[in-house]
């Protein structure tokens, strides 16, 4: 019984430490363009709350879990820099972001970048979900009402703290490991 105990507690002591392992750091990044007109709500970057970005498109600057993801077309997106969860978009293939927090990192005369902190959750390509970064700029030329906008992110996804059930199915099967083996030696030092 005591050999079956320690056992046990192997097994738990292997899954305690798979979980807490898991969070590594950025696994993957993902590049974004608009392809659309971004407007901000006043005309100009220096004074704007409201942006929308008139089309999100995916691209090439890809690296780690991203990496020969095919280009998605993300849509319109629309977010309040004063708003923690506004910024927050869908997309079957490539997956979805929600924003938990907007904080301006940046801004001059006719730029404004931002720092957008939420989760990623994979779509058909993926393989991954965590907590995320993106990082978004834009820039007015000339500054001011009227000027031209450009934008672009890029986006950070972590590792989950969280196994996905892939890995809890794994874990599961090597704790009935662990068991039938104790119990195969419970049996053979019975006889």
């Amino acid at each position: 019984m005591v050999k079956f105990t320690k056992l046990i507690c192997a097994a738990a002591l292997l899954v305690v430490s798979g979980i807490t392992s898991a969070s590594a750091g950025t696994i993957g990044t993902q590049g974004f363009g608009g392809d659309g007109s971004p407007v901000v709500n006043t005309g100009s970057i220096d004074t704007a709350t409201v942006f929308t970005i008139g089309n999100w498109v995916t691209n090439t600057s890809q690296s780690g879990i991203f990496v020969g993801a095919p280009i998605y077309t993300i849509g319109t997106i629309t977010f309040d820099k004063t708003v923690g969860t506004s910024f927050n978009f869908t997309n079957a293939g490539f997956g979805s972001f929600a924003s938990s927090s907007i904080t301006e990192s940046a801004s001059g005369p006719g730029f404004a970048n931002f720092d957008i902190v939420g989760r990623f959750d994979h779509g058909t390509f993926g393989i991954a979900n965590g907590a995320a970064s993106l990082a978004v700029s834009f820039t007015q030329t000339p500054s001011g009402v009227g000027g031209a906008i450009s934008d672009s992110g890029t986006l950070a996804v972590d590792a989950s703290a969280v196994p996905e059930p892939s890995t809890f199915a794994l874990l599961g099967l090597g704790g009935i490991g662990f068991a039938v083996r104790a119990l195969r030696r419970r049996r053979a030092a019975a006889v």
